[in-house]
């Protein structure tokens, strides 16, 4: 299986994970005051903060989504911003071990790859993950 992978420039990767934020850590900001749980994003997913599936049902729904260009950003940005990649399937990258966050430009959907064995990996839709009026 062939994919095509194009590094992001640091300021296009600053814009597609501020609208990433936006589309599925809204809830965390309402309750939190910020993007993040506990220092890492992927905890809102792991203490249910963030609607989500987990483990083997998220991978499976994640491998069923028809493949389309999509982004992978990381959690720390130290060794490079991200990717935007295209592939006849989408990628397990569970066994990369780093909190990877896929999603596409449409940003329907995110899954969320995490660096503990135990922890994740986490589907969700942006429809589920609305902020509650009020």
């Amino acid at each position: 299986m062939g994919f095509c992978v194009e590094a992001l420039e640091r300021p296009e990767a600053m814009r597609r994970w501020s609208d990433w934020c936006r589309s599925f850590c809204e809830i965390v900001k309402a309750s939190e005051g910020r993007y993040t749980r506990r220092g890492l994003h992927w905890h809102a997913f792991a203490e249910g903060l963030v609607p989500s599936i987990s483990g083997h049902a998220a991978r499976r729904q994640y491998l069923q989504i028809e493949p389309e260009t999509f982004f992978v950003v990381p959690e720390n940005w130290s060794t490079g911003f991200g990717v935007r990649a295209a592939g006849a399937a989408m990628p397990d990258l569970t066994f990369l071990t780093n909190d990877l966050y896929v999603f596409p430009e449409s940003l329907e959907w995110t899954m969320v790859f995490t660096h503990e064995a135990g922890y994740g990996p986490y589907f969700t839709r942006r429809e589920w993950c609305s902020v509650p009026p009020g």
